[in-house]
């Protein structure tokens, strides 16, 4: 009889911002079948709680944890909760972000949306990184993925703030990456394309 191959990430636990749709939600599946436990970390507790639930359907384990990633007591209750539950942090994807409609040039653009993009889209994901990457210094390291965008290493238009937000994404996670390999924590980011 011969011993079935060991997942990618079993025994560890990934913490997912905006883990209740889209990038989000299907990667939390796909850490799962590699063996993860998962919290999600979602504002919207309809979709998180049914991306949580996706997750046990399928034999997993995961908790959904209401989550503002512009508001740093939340995401730090959110990280706090994940370790009561599974006893550490191993990863933290942060997917939560977007863009809006109104998005424009910069010479039109109502400022509401550069407040708007930038406080979820960067603020969000140092928030989650502040956070976070303690837990996984403290489970004795890990990784960190953050979700940037094409459009934040080519530009694009006319979405002037959102390319702004995913660029600063990029910047950061470079930071990050040099800080915390030391702490054995790689920190990277993922500059996807466009997703239905």
């Amino acid at each position: 009889m011969t011993t079935p191959p060991m997942k990618r990430m079993e025994g560890r636990v990934a913490f997912i911002t905006g883990g209740g749709a889209g990038i989000g939600a299907e990667s939390a599946l796909q850490f799962s079948r590699e063996g993860a436990k998962i919290i999600i970390a979602d504002l919207d507790e309809r979709t998180g709680q049914a991306a949580a639930d996706a997750v046990v359907a399928k034999g997993g384990e995961a908790i959904f944890v209401r989550t503002d990633v512009t508001n740093g007591d939340s995401v730090r209750a959110a990280a706090d909760a994940g370790v009561a539950k599974f006893g550490g942090i191993d990863a933290l994807l942060c997917s939560a972000g977007g863009s809006l409609p109104a998005d424009s040039p910069i010479t039109e653009v109502d400022m509401a949306v550069w407040d708007r993009t930038m406080v979820l889209d960067v603020k969000g994901t140092m928030l989650a990184c502040r956070h976070v990457i303690p837990k996984i210094i403290a489970a004795g390291g890990g990784s960190v993925v953050n979700m940037s965008s094409g459009a934040g290493l080519r530009g694009s238009n006319p979405a002037h703030i959102y390319t702004a937000a995913k660029g600063a994404i990029i910047s950061l996670t470079r930071t990050l990456s040099g800080t915390y390999a030391l702490k054995n924590v790689r920190v990277n980011c993922i500059c996807a394309g466009r997703i239905n």
